[in-house]
């Protein structure tokens, strides 16, 4: 008897929780697909190929990239800088050999659409 009072109890406060599970993720934006999701495939620009576009653009602008090594790139549904599904392609600062910082601007981004259109922001 004592379980069960002990269980009902967890169940009605798990259950009264008014912190819905959606508003733990709020801060970063809606990702449309995960990485075994099978629409991911019917995409026109896959992930490999929408960090290559980026890559070329930022070159073909005349942005170096030799401090910085390839961080993530996310499918997103939206975001403040692009409309519409697209891929956001990150380069990161590479460490100095000394243990010191670099200071040019950080991170790099490029916004890659469904029609390969690039937009590029930080660390200009």
């Amino acid at each position: 008897m004592k379980y069960i009072v002990v269980f009902s109890i967890i169940l009605i406060f798990v259950g009264c929780s008014d912190t819905p599970q959606a508003r733990t993720t709020q801060s970063q934006p809606d990702t449309v697909t995960k990485k075994n999701d099978m629409a991911i495939d019917a995409l026109p620009v896959q992930k490999d190929e929408a960090q290559a576009i980026a890559e070329r653009t930022l070159r073909q602008e005349g942005r170096d990239l030799s401090n910085h090594r390839p961080g993530t790139v996310r499918l997103v549904s939206s975001s403040a800088w692009m409309k519409g599904q697209h891929w956001i392609v990150t380069w990161e600062l590479k460490p100095l050999s000394d243990g010191g910082q670099r200071f040019d601007g950080g991170q790099r981004f490029a916004f890659v659409d469904m029609e390969k259109q690039v937009r590029v922001a930080g660390g200009l």
